[in-house]
């Protein structure tokens, strides 16, 4: 069975069911900003994302995880792909990237006001702490 050609610049659909752009944008902000809070700030469970953070701690990698802003960008250029990777032209799911970095460091900023995460208890029995 031949596969359906799809106009220049899309990518082919996924088969999922389309999620409204409005909404699509308002879910990538917000995933985009946890995934990136994640990777920057945070030890993620079982000290998980310390260790990838360890890991590409060196060149040429350095760096890629130690700046909001910069892991922003590609965490919601991701977000972007997933979300509209086969409903918008590829220069719009780049933009709608940017727009989900952008939207992910206003909430960022807006969270850093308000102190939301405190730091954990470390004499806690359910933080795990690694030797340094």
């Amino acid at each position: 069975m031949p596969t359906p050609r799809t106009a220049a610049g899309r990518i082919p659909r996924s088969g999922r069911p389309p999620l409204g752009t409005l909404i699509g944008l308002g879910v990538g902000a917000l995933a985009s900003w946890r995934v990136s809070r994640l990777l920057v700030s945070e030890d993620g469970p079982g000290q998980a994302v310390v260790r990838l953070r360890r890991a590409v701690d060196g060149p040429p990698l350095a760096g890629l995880m130690d700046c909001f802003a910069c892991t922003s960008v590609w965490v919601g250029a991701g977000v972007a792909v997933v979300l509209f990777g086969g409903r918008l032209p590829v220069r719009d799911v780049a933009a709608a990237g940017l727009a989900l970095s952008g939207a992910a460091m206003l909430i960022e900023r807006m969270a850093l006001d308000n102190e939301y995460l405190p730091e954990p208890d470390i004499d806690s029995p359910l933080v795990t702490v690694l030797d340094e």
